[in-house]
C-alpha cells in the first residue's frame, strides 16, 4: 500500500514505463514513472492505526485515557484481532481544543495493511463502552 503524490493504493504492477495503482475505489490509475517525484510505502514492516477522539470538556480525561487504554488492551487479547496487533497503545495526549470537545490523540501498532481493520474495531468498541 503506497501514496504517490495524492493518490493512494496497493501497487498491483510495476512496468517499464508505468506504475499500476488500485485505489480503495477499485479504481487502477496508471502513473507514469517521469509523474512519480516522491512515493511514501504506507505497509513497509509495520503500520499505526492514527487516531483522534473528540471528547466533552466535561469528562475527565484521564478516566476517558483509560477507558480507551482498557479497550485496547481487551482488542489485543480478541482471537480475531491479536494476531494483528503488535504493541499496546500509545497515547499520544491531548492534541487539540475545538468547540465542543477536546481531542485525544492515540496510536496502536499492526501489522501492516492491518491498521483499518484493527481501528475500525477499536472505533466500534470504544464508542460501545
Amino acid at each position: 500500500m503506497v501514496k504517490v503524490g495524492n493518490l493512494s493504493g496497493v501497487v498491483e504492477d510495476i512496468r517499464l514505463r508505468v506504475l499500476l495503482l488500485r485505489d480503495l475505489s477499485g479504481n487502477l490509475h496508471i502513473i507514469p514513472h517521469g509523474n512519480i517525484s516522491e512515493v511514501t510505502n504506507m505497509t513497509h514492516s509495520f503500520s499505526y492505526y492514527l487516531f483522534d477522539y473528540g471528547i466533552a470538556y466535561k469528562e475527565d480525561i484521564e478516566k476517558v485515557i483509560e477507558v480507551i487504554k482498557q479497550v485496547a488492551e481487551e482488542l489485543s487479547q480478541d482471537p480475531n484481532y491479536k494476531d494483528d496487533i503488535l504493541e499496546p497503545v500509545e497515547i499520544l495526549g491531548l492534541e487539540r481544543f475545538e468547540d465542543s470537545a477536546v481531542v485525544i490523540r492515540g496510536r496502536i501498532k499492526t501489522k501492516p495493511i492491518r491498521q483499518w481493520r484493527v481501528g475500525r474495531e477499536l472505533n466500534l468498541r470504544v464508542k460501545k463502552r
